[in-house]
């Protein structure tokens, strides 16, 4: 029985680009921009730390893997919130605040004429027209008002 010797890289080893790029499965030519950007050691002539190279070239890879695996699940979430958003909405249980606002500027002017119609003096009428103006709407924007009805 014949065993076979394996070899390990050693520190002193160095490996060229066109074989680190083969290693890698990309060009020579990006494993010198690797090299410019930072992102493996520098080269001598062509040649590179082996050891140092390749453990640098896995965790690159591994980064970029890490990457686009979060950005792969951010839109996969963007797509499921905005799918639970259309459902909400053909429930009914959801709508456009376009279409809340236009309702409350109905319902408001249907307060305001209803007041005008009724049988109470011109002077108190217009008291109370323009205490409906005054009334601060910017305050109550964006208040969820279904919490405040169930407080105590």
């Amino acid at each position: 029985m014949t065993t076979k010797s394996k070899k390990l890289i050693s520190a002193s080893d160095t490996i060229t680009d066109v074989e680190l790029a083969k290693l890698a499965d990309v060009t020579d030519r990006r494993i010198r921009q690797l090299s410019q950007e930072g992102k493996l050691p520098p080269s001598n002539d062509g040649r590179f730390p082996a050891f140092e190279s390749i453990s640098k070239l896995i965790a690159f890879y591994r980064g970029e893997n890490e990457q686009l695996r979060l950005e792969k699940l951010g839109l996969t979430k963007a797509r499921r919130e905005r799918e639970e958003l259309k459902l909400m909405r053909e429930a009914g249980e959801l709508c456009f605040t376009e279409q809340v606002q236009k309702l409350t500027d109905n319902v408001i002017l249907a307060i305001r004429q209803a007041i005008m119609d009724a049988n109470i003096p011109q002077v108190e009428k217009e008291k109370i027209a323009e205490a409906i103006r005054n009334i601060p709407i910017e305050e109550y924007q964006g208040k969820d008002t279904a919490s405040q009805d169930e407080a105590p």
